[in-house]
C-alpha cells in the first residue's frame, strides 16, 4: 500500500510539473502584461539571501522603492547595499516577523521613512528537516512561526491601509510542499500546507467584499538552491539557483504553483 501511495503522488506531481512547463511554453510565446510597479514600496521579508535578495533585486530593477527585512542586519544591509549601487532605493530593516508587536514597530517606522507599503512580500521560512519522530516541540513551532503565522501578521498589520487606499498587491513565497508531503520534511510541508490554505482564503475574502484592485499571488518554487536546504540530493527533479528567479521564465518553469487573482 505504501508503494501504491508513492507512486500515486509522483504520476501526481509529474502531471503539475508537465501542465506547468506547458503553461511556460505558451507564456513565453504569448507573454502576459506585465503591470507597471515603478514607483510602489515594495517590502520583502527575508530578504538577506536567497529568494528574497533576488526578489528584492528584481523588484528594484523593475521601479519599486525597496524596504528590505530581515533578521540577519549585515546580510540585510548587504542587500540595500546592491540595490543602491545598482541606482534603486532601499531601506533595510531588523526584525523578527514572528512577532506581532515588533512587526507593528517596524512598520511604523516604515511609514514614517519610507510611506505605506503597497507590495508585500512575504517570503521568510525556515526548514529545520529530520524524521517526525526526533522534531522538538520548539522546532514545530518555530517553523509556523516563521512559514505561517508570520503571513497571518504581516498582512493584518499591512493589509488595512491598502483596503483604505484601494490598491496593493500581496505575494506570498510558499513551495511546492505545500501540496505534498516529503520524507524529513513532516514541519515543513505542514507549515506550507497552511500558509497556502491562508493565502486562498484571504483572497477569496478579499474578492467577496469587492476589495479588486487589491491583487494576491502565491509563489510556490521547486527545489530552488538558497542554502536552506544542506547537501541536496534529490536527482530525479531539477534545482535551480535562486538567481534564477531574477528571469521571468525561471519563475515561471520552476513554480509549481503561481496564482494570482
Amino acid at each position: 500500500m505504501g508503494v501504491l501511495v508513492t507512486v500515486w503522488d509522483l504520476v501526481q506531481l509529474w502531471c503539475l510539473l508537465v501542465y506547468n512547463y506547458i503553461l511556460g511554453i505558451i507564456s513565453f510565446f504569448v507573454p502576459p502584461k506585465r503591470k507597471s510597479i515603478a514607483g510602489d514600496i515594495a517590502l520583502v521579508t527575508g530578504a538577506g539571501h536567497g529568494i528574497g535578495k533576488e526578489l528584492a533585486l528584481e523588484l528594484s530593477k523593475l521601479g519599486a522603492i525597496l524596504v528590505v527585512w530581515d533578521v540577519h542586519k549585515e546580510n540585510n544591509a548587504k542587500t540595500a547595499q546592491e540595490i543602491k549601487a545598482a541606482g534603486g532605493k532601499a531601506y533595510a530593516y531588523v526584525c523578527d516577523i514572528t512577532n506581532s508587536t515588533s512587526i507593528a514597530e517596524v512598520a511604523k517606522k516604515v511609514r514614517q521613512d519610507v510611506g505605506e507599503v503597497t507590495l508585500l512580500v512575504n517570503n521568510a521560512g525556515i526548514l529545520n528537516g529530520g524524521p517526525f519522530m526526533e522534531l522538538t516541540e520548539p522546532d514545530i513551532r518555530r517553523t509556523f512561526e516563521v512559514n505561517t503565522l508570520s503571513h497571518f501578521w504581516m498582512m493584518k498589520e499591512f493589509l488595512p491601509a491598502m483596503i483604505k487606499q484601494n490598491r496593493g498587491h500581496i505575494l506570498n513565497v510558499i513551495s511546492m510542499a505545500a501540496y505534498t508531503g516529503a520524507v524529513m520534511m513532516s514541519d515543513y510541508c505542514a507549515s506550507k500546507h497552511a500558509a497556502l490554505g491562508l493565502f486562498k482564503t484571504v483572497r477569496m475574502e478579499l474578492n467577496q467584499a469587492g476589495h479588486r484592485n487589491i491583487h494576491m499571488t502565491a509563489l510556490c518554487p521547486m527545489f530552488v538552491d538558497t542554502g536552506l536546504v544542506k547537501k541536496f540530493t534529490l536527482k530525479i527533479l531539477p534545482r535551480k539557483a535562486a538567481e534564477a528567479l531574477r528571469s521571468r521564465s525561471g519563475i515561471k518553469v520552476y513554480s509549481q504553483y503561481n496564482k494570482q487573482d
